[in-house]
């Protein structure tokens, strides 16, 4: 299947820059219409990771080049995906939080 043929289809690239409090579950619903995607395109390996990194856009690209490969099992894509999802994910600060439960 063509680049072209993939490209156009409606996953709008990630606003890794917008609300930064809803990074997290942001990353999460764009991540889960990404999978969507390559589903309905029947995009399989070894396309996934760059299409990844393609459509989610530049500042993404930018953000993946700096972080280190994680330590998991599976294909270059499962990497990807663990690496950015430990990025954007929310880190939770305990003592804070004990704080405001108190």
């Amino acid at each position: 299947m063509e680049l072209t043929e993939l490209s156009g289809g409606g996953v709008p690239p990630f606003d890794c820059r917008a609300d930064a409090a809803a990074l997290g579950p942001r990353w999460r619903r764009w991540k889960r219409a990404f999978d969507y995607f390559l589903l309905a395109k029947g995009v399989t390996q070894p396309a996934q990771k760059a299409l990844l990194l393609h459509m989610a856009g530049f500042d993404v690209q930018d953000i993946f080049e700096t972080l280190a490969e994680p330590d998991v099992e599976g294909d270059v894509y499962v990497k990807a995906v663990t690496a950015l999802g430990g990025y954007f994910q929310p880190r939770t600060n305990i003592p804070y939080e004990r704080h405001v439960f108190r």
